[in-house]
Parts: C-alpha cells; sequence; structure tokens
C-alpha cells in the first residue's frame, strides 16, 4: 500500500501523466477529429488505416485519454490527502512538534548572549519548555498562507472531476432553421441515444472498411436502430421546441462605391416554446449565447440558402409531338421531390450550386451569390428507378446543359429565393458549475500561497542564559532578512530605566504639613 502510495504522490508520475496528456493533444491538434472513416484513407493515404486501428481519429473521447484524466484525478487526490495531513500540522502542531535542533538548522539563525527581560520583549509569544530545559518562543505571521497550496490542490481535483462528469453526462449538437421554421428539440436521452448511434456507426464504417464480413457488423446495425428509434421517439415528444422568428444580418456602413459591405454581426431571434405556449425569448449572436432549461445555444454559422428555384424546361430536338415542346416553369426545392403534369417523371433537385465550380475533381460553389447557378436534376419513374440525369444552368451556358443531360428534356435556371439559415450550437454539459468552482478554489489557493507572506519568528532561550533567534517562511532568503533584523533589534533593544523624582517626597511632607495645620 504504501509503494502504491509513493507513486500516486511521486511528481516523477505526475510529469508523465501530464506529458502523455500534451502527447495527444497534440496529436489530436494536427489529426483531424471525428472525420468520415473514407476521408482518413483519402486525405492520409499510407497512415489511414493505423489512424483508424488506434483510434485516433476521436481520440478526445478514446479511453486511453480518459484513463489517463482518471489517472490523473486519482493522483490528484492522493497528493491532496497528503497536503491535507502537512497543511494541518504546520497549522495546528507546529509549535508542539518543533525542537532546538530543528530551530538551528534554519539559514537565518544567529546565537546572541544573555538577554534580560526576555518575557516582557516577547510578551504574546507563544511559549514551552523542552525536556533539556530550553525555553522556546514562538510568533507566525500569514497563517492564511499555509493553506494555500492545500486549496491549489482540492482546486486542481475538482477541475478533474468535473471534466469527468462531463465526459460521460454532456452533449454537443447542432440545429439549423431558416426564418419562420419550428423545431423539435428532443429530451437529453433522445440526443445521447443519437451521439452514441453516431459513433456506433463510425465504428460500423470502419470496420466495414477493413473487413466487410465482420461479425460484429448485424449487432452494431441492430443498436443503432434501436437507438435511432429513442431519437425519433424524442423528435415526435420533445422536450421543448425553438422557433426561428427573425434572421438578420448587422453591417458596417461603408463609403459610397465600395464593392459590397463587410458583415458585422449575425442575429437569431429566437423563441422557446413548452406545451404549445411560449415560455422564452432571446436573441443569440456570435460571442452572446442563451441558455434555456440548463441547455446553451451559441450562433455557429450563417449561410445564405435558396428556398426554392425556378427553373425552365423544354423538349428537346426530336423528343415528343411539336404540341408538346414546351416551355413549361416549375419551383423545385433540393430534396423535394415534384411530379410535374408535363412529364411522365418525377423530378428531384439533387444540388444547387449558386456559383457553380469544379475543383478536384468535385462540384461545389465557391460562393453563395449568383454569379454561375447551376442545378442537378434527378429523374424518376413510377416504380421510383432512377431514369436519368440532368443539369441546368443559366441561358448563356444552355448549350452545356444539353450535353450532359440524358432526359429528354432541357432544363434551365430562371431565378431563385433567397433565404437566411442559422445554425446554432448546442452545448449540455453540467459540470460546468464544478469546473468553474475548481478554478475559483484554485485561484484563491494561488493568491494565498504566493501573495499573501508567511514568517515564523523563534527565539530560543538556553539555560545558560544565551539566545538563539531564528526567522523562517515562504519568502527568499534575502527578502526574509528584514524580519531577523527586526526581531534581533527587539532582542538587543536596551531597557529604559524611569527616573526617579527626588523632589516628590519633599513636596508630600509639604502637603501633609499643611494638612496637619
Amino acid at each position: 500500500m504504501r509503494t502504491l502510495h509513493r507513486i500516486f504522490v511521486s511528481l516523477r508520475t505526475a510529469v508523465v501523466l501530464l506529458t502523455l496528456i500534451a502527447l495527444i493533444s497534440v496529436i489530436g491538434t494536427f489529426i483531424p477529429q471525428k472525420l468520415d472513416p473514407a476521408d482518413y484513407l483519402r486525405i492520409y493515404p499510407k497512415f489511414g488505416e493505423l489512424i483508424l486501428s488506434l483510434g485516433l481519429d476521436d481520440l478526445y473521447q478514446s479511453g486511453l485519454f480518459t484513463g489517463l484524466l482518471f489517472f490523473l484525478a486519482l493522483c490528484a487526490l492522493f497528493c491532496t490527502k497528503t497536503r491535507f495531513s502537512i497543511t494541518r500540522k504546520r497549522l495546528f502542531h507546529r509549535f508542539e512538534k518543533v525542537e532546538t535542533a530543528e530551530i538551528r538548522t534554519f539559514p537565518l539563525a544567529e546565537e546572541l548572549g544573555e538577554v534580560s527581560n526576555i518575557d516582557i520583549r516577547l510578551a504574546g509569544w507563544q511559549k514551552k519548555e523542552t525536556p533539556k530545559n530550553d525555553w522556546i518562543y514562538f510568533l507566525a505571521h500569514g497563517r492564511k498562507s499555509l493553506i494555500g497550496g492545500f486549496l491549489i490542490h482540492v482546486g486542481l481535483l475538482v477541475v478533474l472531476a468535473g471534466g469527468l462528469i462531463g465526459r460521460y453526462t454532456s452533449f454537443e449538437t447542432e440545429i439549423t432553421g431558416r426564418e419562420g421554421e419550428i423545431k423539435p428539440f428532443p429530451p437529453i436521452d433522445s440526443i445521447k441515444a443519437a451521439a452514441k448511434a453516431d459513433s456506433l456507426r463510425r465504428k460500423g464504417r470502419i470496420l466495414q472498411l477493413k473487413n466487410k464480413n465482420d461479425p460484429m457488423l448485424p449487432q452494431i446495425s441492430s443498436e443503432i436502430t434501436a437507438l435511432e428509434k429513442i431519437y425519433q421517439t424524442g423528435i415526435e415528444n420533445p422536450f421543448f421546441k425553438i422557433r426561428f422568428d427573425k434572421l438578420s444580418v448587422d453591417e458596417y456602413q461603408i463609403a459610397s462605391g465600395e464593392q459590397r459591405p463587410l458583415i458585422k454581426q449575425w442575429n437569431s431571434a429566437l423563441t422557446f416554446i413548452k406545451d404549445e405556449k411560449n415560455v422564452a425569448s432571446a436573441v443569440v449572436w456570435v460571442n452572446s449565447p442563451c441558455s434555456y432549461s440548463g441547455i446553451s445555444f451559441f450562433q455557429a454559422g450563417w449561410k445564405k440558402v435558396y428556398s426554392e428555384v425556378k427553373f425552365k424546361a423544354t423538349m428537346r430536338n426530336g423528343s415528343g409531338s411539336t404540341t408538346q415542346l414546351g416551355p413549361w416553369d416549375f419551383v423545385a426545392s433540393v430534396g423535394v421531390p415534384l411530379k410535374p403534369s408535363w412529364s411522365p417523371y418525377t423530378l428531384v433537385l439533387l444540388d444547387f450550386f449558386p456559383d457553380f465550380r469544379i475543383i478536384n475533381q468535385e462540384f461545389t460553389s465557391i460562393s453563395e451569390d449568383l454569379n454561375n447557378p447551376a442545378g442537378r436534376i434527378v429523374a424518376y419513374d413510377s416504380k421510383e428507378n432512377m431514369v436519368g440525369r440532368a443539369w441546368a444552368f443559366s441561358s448563356d451556358m444552355n448549350e452545356l446543359g444539353e450535353h450532359i443531360s440524358n432526359l429528354p428534356y432541357n432544363f434551365s435556371f430562371v431565378k431563385a429565393t433567397t433565404a437566411f439559415e442559422s445554425s446554432l450550437q448546442v452545448s449540455f454539459d453540467p459540470s460546468v458549475p464544478i469546473v468553474w468552482l475548481g478554478t475559483l478554489i484554485m485561484g484563491i489557493g494561488l493568491f494565498l500561497a504566493f501573495y499573501v507572506t508567511y514568517v515564523e519568528n523563534w527565539v530560543v532561550l538556553k539555560p545558560d542564559g544565551r539566545i538563539i533567534a531564528a526567522i523562517t517562511g515562504n519568502l527568499p532568503q534575502k527578502m526574509l532578512k528584514p524580519y531577523l533584523d527586526e526581531l534581533l533589534g527587539i532582542l538587543q533593544e536596551e531597557e529604559v530605566v524611569p527616573e526617579i523624582d527626588t523632589e516628590g517626597p519633599e513636596n508630600d511632607s509639604s502637603v501633609d504639613s499643611e494638612e496637619t495645620k
């Protein structure tokens, strides 16, 4: 047991643990966390499989990182216990345990000759007689400083405990909405179930990359299905709802002639609805979150979206009769199936790119402005089988759309309805007050330990009349020297002998004689 205790309170153990935690944090900084497993194979062709095998894709949620934090907290607990014992002895038993031999070893100690009336000079000091007939006098200043080290250990322990509690009780998610939309917010248990399902889904994808017939995959799939049912139940019976009342943008005032204003702030006006009643409202912007029922909402993202896109369709040359050549206008939303009367197919706007580009063989948009609009459209027959794809560009790029379409229609972009979409980061962490409490305790401990001066004044009266004066404390020896000089001044100060008034008795006699008369 003693060996185990020595390991836990060893400075070497703490240094090793902190080094490992710092190393993991560095690795987690350089390797992006929680990407799709396929992305690691694409970004790191040589080391992708190793990263996934070692769990380096989700380091901060790994058992290794949690284990190191737990072990560090255990070390802090043992150190706090040891520090408490030391502090208690110095606060309440320091004078009882001290001996003359210890006082002699203090760096700032001087021996003097006989000193008269020492009890008067050291009035108010604690004193005791040792078995060797030495008299020891003691006076301390700044005792509060002694509990500083103990409070530092307690604060660190509370912070680590809060971190471990948050590891198992907190969650983060994201909710997006457009102006006027009402989004259900499921109960906390449902959100945790969804987070666990995502984690299992990542684990399943990693196993599939290694072995598509891994026997664990069916079990993981059934667990995901059960967790998704819990989440879906939470959506159907939400904890509360959030209405995005108004989304607005503040812009800096610019001088005339500049191209476009600079964004100053994004604002999301929210209303929280519970039991079909408006119970709270708030405006969220960057660095100004709001909270409801212990859940914090931060402004995390903002983008311009095109809720509805208007296209024009015409029959391609040689397709259909002359009476059915169009054109036909229709309005589509991304991902929403549309069955127009003029076509036997169901059309789905798969993607819409307001500023279309092909970069690294991938379709993307380089801005949110309608500089080069493009829509990718997919057609399905009545049996929900895909029958073709087509692209819709602006009128000046119609020919490009005709070449890459395998549908009997040509599509062209007409206009788009603009809307803002706000993304809120949602955070729930009941351990935050615990961490702040630990930080406060640690701060108080640091202040007491480093800014409150603790000084011990010692005087030993030997049986032969010799005096030993010593000073110790939490300051460097050079800064304690004035305290020793002050103590020596008290001990060596000459006594002032009061003068006797020789005329007093004569005056008293004359007074008595007068009274006699």
